[in-house]
């Protein structure tokens, strides 16, 4: 990947950067856990767990990916229902 971190042709850091969700974050006076904590799985839920080209990328760049992504997002659920508890 490139320096931009462009990912098959698009830039999900600019398109997060641009996004309602970052700049609402961004614009807040402080940041408690609960607030980055949400933060977090927001950005996880709207832009990189359905970012078809992403897993497409990566799929095509680690001959693994397929098998990692499954085992990446169970743990990324079974975190993410951690830290909804707390």
């Amino acid at each position: 990947m490139g320096s931009k971190q462009r990912i098959g042709g698009f830039d999900l850091g600019k398109t997060i950067k641009e996004s309602k969700l970052y700049k609402d974050y961004m614009a807040s006076k402080s940041h408690s856990f609960s607030e980055d904590k949400e933060f977090i799985l927001e950005l996880y839920k709207n832009f990189i767990a359905p970012e078809v080209k992403l897993h497409e990328t990566l799929e095509a760049d680690e001959s693994h990916w397929a098998d990692d992504i499954a085992i990446a997002q169970y743990i990324g659920n079974e975190d993410n229902k951690q830290f909804e508890r707390r």
